[in-house]
């Protein structure tokens, strides 16, 4: 029987000085959200959450959107944010095929189907619920080799290829990366 492995958010994996690497401050754009370690990109000069199919990433934020109303100790920066610079990191990520069903063996048996060095795309949960990843939660889309993002490093450490929701280490590719 497979394992159902828990989706979750980015984790930046290395290198470890990436986490002290932040980028300029940036505001939130408007009507934005996203939760803490997601992956955002600079759209008119302000944050907004990679989305599905999107090609360009800003930075890891490691707080999350807040609301304007939002102060101390909840927003220390209010709706301001510094992004990790993401240049030569590894990220550990979720994977999905075609943004779901996760957790179901639509997903299983995927990293067996995976090459080292293929680019994927990213996509970001929209709906929630019931066999769904939680509302914004950000995977490779194993069936996304267009809209190029990630590029696959290899499987997570006791990683199976049966496992459903398997995590993966990825780089994102520089042309994603926004200065």
């Amino acid at each position: 029987m497979p394992n159902v492995i828990p989706v979750k958010n980015s984790t930046l994996r290395s290198p470890a000085q990436n986490m002290a690497i932040q980028k300029p401050v940036l505001a939130e754009a408007a009507t934005q959200t996203w939760l803490n370690n997601q992956l955002v990109k600079s759209s008119s000069g302000a944050l907004a959450r990679v989305a599905t199919g999107d090609v360009l990433c800003y930075g890891l934020s490691p707080d999350g959107s807040h609301a304007s109303t939002d102060k101390p100790p909840v927003a220390f920066n209010g709706q301001n944010h510094w992004s990790y610079d993401l240049t030569n990191a590894i990220l550990e990520v979720s994977v999905t095929t075609t943004g779901g069903p996760v957790g179901s063996t639509a997903t299983g048996a995927v990293t067996s189907a995976m090459t080292i060095g293929q680019k994927y795309g990213i996509y970001t949960e929209t709906t929630g619920g019931a066999n769904l990843a939680p509302v914004a939660t950000q995977m490779l889309n194993l069936s996304d080799t267009t809209n190029d993002f990630f590029e696959y490093i290899g499987a997570v450490d006791g990683t199976l290829s049966t496992d459903i929701n398997p995590r993966v280490l990825v780089r994102l590719l520089p042309a994603v990366l926004q200065n």
